[in-house]
């Protein structure tokens, strides 16, 4: 499911909050929106909601992290960053598509690369080359990202095909 597909829905204990944003809202007083959206607990506990949820799902995360790592020397796919705490372990089918915590479904790339091509703003065809979106290709930061990357053997062609088709 795409982000823009995605729906969120209010605890009923939280309700009221939102009512009450959205009526200072309609009123336009900005200081007090800020002030209540800041003191707001409901944006906090949903955050966290979300990350606990992610860390119960996928207990087998830390391992598959590690085995990508050494099976990519700890070098982004598309940088070639070594700074081991900012690489991750990207899957190629995510988890919540039936893909698997393998090798062969695996890339390294430095965080904020994962989080690109998980959004679709960074592609990859199956041979390699890379498709990026308006907004990375007007973006200094990415602007001497390659244009094509070398698969390893070790990562499926179909799960790399799957990937361009349904990403």
């Amino acid at each position: 499911m795409k982000n823009e597909q995605q729906q969120y829905f209010l605890q009923t204990d939280y309700a009221n909050e939102a009512t009450e944003i959205l009526e200072l809202v309609s009123d336009s007083n900005m200081d007090n929106i800020v002030h209540l959206v800041r003191n707001t607990p409901s944006i906090f506990d949903s955050e966290r909601h979300k990350v606990l949820t992610e860390v119960l799902a996928r207990p087998q995360q830390a391992k598959f992290r590690q085995q990508v790592l050494k099976k990519y020397n700890s070098t982004c796919l598309m940088t070639g960053e070594q700074l081991s705490p900012v690489l991750q372990a990207c899957h190629i089918i995510p988890v919540k598509d039936k893909g698997s915590d393998d090798i062969s479904n695996s890339l390294c790339l430095r965080a904020d690369i994962h989080i690109l091509f998980d959004l679709g703003h960074i592609r990859i065809k199956p041979e390699g080359h890379l498709r990026f979106s308006e907004t990375i290709k007007q973006s200094v930061s990415y602007s001497d990202l390659p244009n094509t990357i070398q698969i390893p053997d070790f990562v499926s062609s179909k799960a790399i095909h799957w990937r361009w088709m349904y990403y």
